[in-house]
């Protein structure tokens, strides 16, 4: 018994075609990407300026915008290559019809083997390939009708949100308010553990503020 014969005996031991099969169902409901709730609450709020939290949105809109491109052009370059490989087995099973030479006759059957292998290779990613494109397609509709709330802004309005961000930002640093902290923050969740303000990081806060204004949002700290 040789590997591959070895190899197909434990996968269907395991039943392994039909343990595909079910992965695939289980897999077709559930987010590989972000959920819609993750895009639109979570995503979102973990800026302090809407310009920010549409830059944020944005940039994950871009990426799954170009996956769902690259994977459909991936997809239909794989079709076009499989139609040339199917080609080349008619061809070769054509050839075979009057070929005399036994060596070249086991050589083209091989190469057939081979083609079609090739070809089951392709499409069995085919159905992760639709899933990635289809969560993709679900994140874009999400995330375009958060953008799309939020007025189109020009750089100048950007960066004249910048000073608040920053100033926020190196507050909250300090105060150690971070993570689930921040976010809840941002959406106007009021926890008494938020407050924990003291008089000597108040005054290197001011000294922040004063350093970013004077430098016009530059981040050359020297406190």
């Amino acid at each position: 018994m040789n590997s591959v014969e070895l190899i197909e005996k434990e996968l269907n031991n395991i039943n392994f075609e039909k343990l595909i099969e079910d992965i695939n169902i289980r897999r077709e409901e559930i987010p590989f990407g972000n959920s819609a709730f993750q895009n639109t609450h979570q995503l979102p709020n973990r800026e302090i300026t809407k310009g920010r939290a549409s830059g944020h949105c944005l940039k994950r809109l871009t990426d799954r915008v170009e996956t769902i491109r690259n994977t459909f052009y991936t997809i239909q370059i794989e079709d076009t290559e499989i139609e040339e490989m199917q080609i080349d087995i008619e061809e070769l099973e054509f050839k075979n019809k009057e070929e005399n030479n036994n060596f070249q006759l086991r050589r083209n059957l091989s190469t057939i083997k081979k083609i079609k292998l090739e070809i089951d290779k392709k499409l069995s990613s085919r159905p992760y390939s639709e899933k990635l494109i289809k969560d993709a397609v679900i994140e874009v509709n999400t995330l375009y009708t958060y953008v799309k709330s939020i007025p189109m802004y020009t750089r100048e309005q950007f960066e004249a949100e910048e000073l608040e961000h920053f100033e926020l930002t190196q507050k909250r640093d300090l105060l150690g308010i971070k993570g689930a902290r921040m976010v809840l923050q941002n959406i106007g969740i009021d926890l008494n553990e938020l407050k924990l303000e003291k008089s000597d990081v108040e005054n290197i806060v001011d000294k922040i503020q004063s350093k970013i204004k004077s430098n016009e949002g530059s981040l050359r700290w020297d406190v």
